[in-house]
Order: structure tokens, then sequence, then C-alpha cells
């Protein structure tokens, strides 16, 4: 049998059309609201969730926590992935509440406009 990679490209491109078209029609819909402002807010801080969850990922990954690196089945880190997303919807929502930005957002434009000019964002 032989195998046909392009048709496997194109079909992959579909897909991937097909699940953005279906993320834009939920978001343009009612359906799940918490959720949705759970992911936005999220999205505002993306920056400090990608820092937190690498730190979290190496503290149960590699040798500076459990060093558990190998250890975990397909399905176990399905559960931590899930787990992880779970709280960064939670605490990005609560943390929004207080703050207008991320704690990396915030130092990100410090180093970026200057002491001064990060106040007025």
């Amino acid at each position: 049998i032989e195998r046909n990679d392009s048709a496997n490209y194109v079909a992959s491109l579909l897909c991937a059309f097909g699940y953005a078209n279906l993320i834009f029609a939920w978001s343009n819909s009612t359906f799940l609201s918490q959720l949705q402002a759970g992911i936005r807010a999220t999205g505002r801080m993306a920056l400090s969730n990608y820092f937190t969850q690498s730190i979290c990922c190496v503290l149960i990954f590699r040798g500076l926590g459990w060093a558990q690196f190998g250890h975990f089945t397909r399905l176990q880190l399905l559960g931590v992935v899930l787990l992880l997303g779970l709280a960064q919807i939670l605490f990005s929502s609560f943390y929004l509440k207080q703050h207008r930005q991320g704690w990396a957002e915030k130092i990100w434009r410090k180093i970026t406009y200057g002491a001064h000019a990060a106040k007025s964002f």
C-alpha cells in the first residue's frame, strides 16, 4: 500500500480550518459563556501563563521536583494537561478581577516602555 502524503497534508489543513471555524462559531455564541470568559482571561495573561505552566511542568517532570518524566501514561498526561489548563483558566479569571494585566505582562511593559509609561496601560 502506497502512502499518499500530499492527501494527508490537504486533509490536515482542511481539519485545521474546520476546527478554527468551530472555535469562531463558538466564540460568537452564548454557549458556555463563563468558559469563554475564562479562556479570554487566560489569553490576556498568555505570557504569565506560559511561564507559570513551564515552571509547573519543570517541577513535575524534571529533577528539580518530582522527576516524573517518562513515568506517566498518555491518559495520565492528558489529566495533567486538563488540570493545568483548568487551573490557569480559574487563576487568570480571579487574578484579572484584581489586576489589569498579568505579572509577566506588567514586567514586559515596564522593560519595553519604561516604568512611567507602564502606568498608563
